[in-house]
């Protein structure tokens, strides 16, 4: 999966910026549960083509920054975009498996923690890079997204071509100082062309292992059913850690 995943966010280094929509919003939001805070020595996990980071260069922009992502053309981007930048290193890193060995002041990661497999098992292996009374701040999606795109998948009797995203909440659980905050974006597409379209633009298609493809046939039925408007939700979930 993390094969496909990476080959998927590689090939849409190009089109990201442009076409992540969501994510853009959702960086703004994220934006400001760093207000007020002070940082000298930051990790970004999966920082894409650096939407996120130029927020983050902003807030602080005397600090030293780690920028990691698993897919090595995101990060190509991100390096010719702020090759004027001082103070910026670089790491081809899956978030799961982080291998740093410093400690950071403040962790942060704008929708990308839905994608590793054991999301409790990585928030415990990032948190422990924190210095003390560092932060981690991070959005993610949880498991309400796409409902209208899970629904028609059921209405044609295919499977949901998406990894199913975590159950994020037990997370407060298993960290009780964990801060989290909920929120329900909707976005406006013109048919589920574009919907599906948007996510091949920003590498969000890889799909599970052994998924069987949907086949032409039923795809160009459901293009047709569904060539007007409509309406995808997409769960945010905004969480924030102290370190004691």
């Amino acid at each position: 999966m993390k094969k496909r995943i990476t080959q998927c966010f590689n090939k849409a280094a190009a089109t990201y910026h442009q076409a992540a929509t969501l994510q853009t919003t959702v960086a703004e939001n994220l934006s400001r549960y760093i207000n007020g805070t002070k940082a000298h020595r930051i990790l970004e996990l999966g920082c894409g083509t650096g939407i996120f980071s130029e927020k983050l260069f902003k807030k602080f922009p005397t600090a030293n920054f780690m920028l990691t992502d698993i897919a090595p053309a995101m990060l190509d981007v991100c390096q010719k975009k702020f090759r004027e930048r001082k103070c910026i290193q670089y790491a081809c890193q899956d978030a799961e498996q982080l291998s740093v060995n410093d400690s950071y002041d403040l962790i942060t990661s704008n929708m990308t923690l839905h994608w590793l497999n054991n999301i409790p098992n990585s928030f415990e292996k990032i948190i422990s890079k924190l210095s003390a009374r560092g932060e981690f701040i991070f959005s993610l999606l949880g498991k309400k997204s796409l409902y209208e795109w899970q629904k028609i998948c059921d209405e044609y009797s295919v499977p949901f071509p998406m990894p199913l995203f975590d159950s994020n909440y037990i997370l407060k659980n298993l960290f009780p100082l964990l801060e989290v905050k909920t929120e329900l974006i909707k976005m406006q597409y013109k048919n589920i062309q574009e919907f599906l379209q948007s996510l091949k633009k920003i590498g969000a298609h890889a799909t599970p292992e052994h998924y069987e493809m949907i086949s032409p046939a039923k795809m160009r039925t459901i293009l047709r059913k569904f060539n007007q408007p409509i309406e995808i939700s997409y769960e945010v979930i905004y969480g924030k850690y102290i370190k004691p």
